[in-house]
């Protein structure tokens, strides 16, 4: 199980809610679905289709800013080796599939634009690419962010 070993609890649902959750069984943080506190949110408008396109975001993911990333579509390739990483390295990591009107909302909420899937491909994102929350939770079928 990703979350085995893990302290169980109650999510603390705070925050604006959503009707979307993490993408993947494996983003999950301990049984109850996700949680992160100050993340970096990286809104895409547009599908994540390789891994090559996550690698500049990834390298900022760290236990004090983990990385939430929320997109139209994740190819389930990238999916499935975002989720293994996850897993395996214990990636401070989220990823979620939302639609427009979600990703308009998120993006306002968090301060950040939404990047196009060719500014994933140029390999760089300004810092200001990436909103910040004071806290993400989530389940397979909700999310919640606080906003910073």
């Amino acid at each position: 199980s990703p979350a085995s070993g893990q302290a169980a609890g109650p999510l603390p649902h705070a925050g604006e809610g959503f009707g979307f959750g993490h993408a993947h069984p494996d983003f999950a943080t301990d049984r109850d679905g996700a949680r992160y506190a100050e993340p970096r949110i990286l809104v895409i408008d547009g599908e994540v289709s390789s891994m090559r396109e996550l690698m500049a975001p990834l390298a900022l993911a760290t236990a004090e800013h983990p990385l939430v990333v929320v997109a139209a579509g994740i190819h389930p390739e990238v999916l499935t080796t975002l989720a293994a990483n996850r897993r395996a390295l214990r990636l401070p990591l989220v990823a979620a599939v939302a639609g427009p009107r979600e990703r308009v909302r998120l993006a306002e909420l968090v301060g950040a634009p939404q990047v196009t899937a060719a500014d994933l491909r140029s390999g760089y994102l300004p810092e200001q690419s990436y909103g910040h929350a004071g806290g993400w939770s989530s389940t397979l079928k909700r999310s919640w962010v606080e906003p910073a």
